[in-house]
């Protein structure tokens, strides 16, 4: 999944926030099943290898809005709360309408008595329960906090390695090159005076 994400998202942070994500959900809906009295067998090996596809709408959206929405329209950069937030306004409530409808389409299974049913139900039901968790509240104070990390990281680089902390060696430099260029010019303007004058 994690390949598929980053042919179109260029960026290794977002894809690996929207992996980490992917990965929590489906650890945390095999977790689940499990304390739901499923046990592991071929019915529920192939309704939860089918729900892991739907674990990655959720975070791969919110991340791919995300990565889109770097810039205004007059091409100011924006910050990362910013970003967020327009990515939440563009993918927020579409997310939340293909959960709702999923999770509403699955419980009809409920009037079947079988295994199957049971089982697909369940695990659909935690897939997208905590898809929209993860895409909804996780993924985007991971975005806020992971991206105001970099931003303050980089910036103590910038303050770092500027140069305007070498400032004093460079003045120091330029001294003595000035120290310098004055002693020769006293030494030659004194040799140039004795080949004038001549030898006493």
């Amino acid at each position: 999944m994690s390949i598929v994400c980053s042919v179109f998202m260029s960026n290794i942070f977002t894809v690996a926030i929207a992996t980490i994500c992917i990965v929590s959900i489906c650890l945390g809906a095999f977790g689940l099943l499990v304390l739901w009295g499923i046990d592991l067998d071929p019915i529920s090996m192939a309704t939860t290898i089918m729900s892991i596809g739907f674990s990655v709408d959720f975070p791969a959206h919110v991340t791919y809005h995300y990565y889109r929405c770097s810039k205004f329209d007059d091409g100011r950069m924006l910050s990362p709360e910013q970003r967020v937030h327009a990515s939440l306004l563009a993918i927020g409530f579409p997310l939340l309408q293909c959960g709702m409808s999923t999770i509403l389409f699955v419980l009809c299974l409920l009037f079947v008595d079988t295994y199957m049913s049971e089982v697909f139900v369940k695990s659909m039901f935690l897939v997208v329960s905590l898809g929209l968790i993860h895409g909804l509240f996780v993924v985007p104070s991971m975005l806020c906090a992971l991206s105001n990390i970099n931003l303050l990281l980089e910036t103590i680089k910038k303050q770092i390695f500027s140069p305007s902390n070498h400032r004093p060696f460079s003045a120091n430099a330029k001294r003595k090159n000035s120290i310098n260029s004055y002693k020769l010019q006293r030494k030659s303007s004194s040799k140039l005076v004795i080949s004038v004058v001549g030898p006493g």
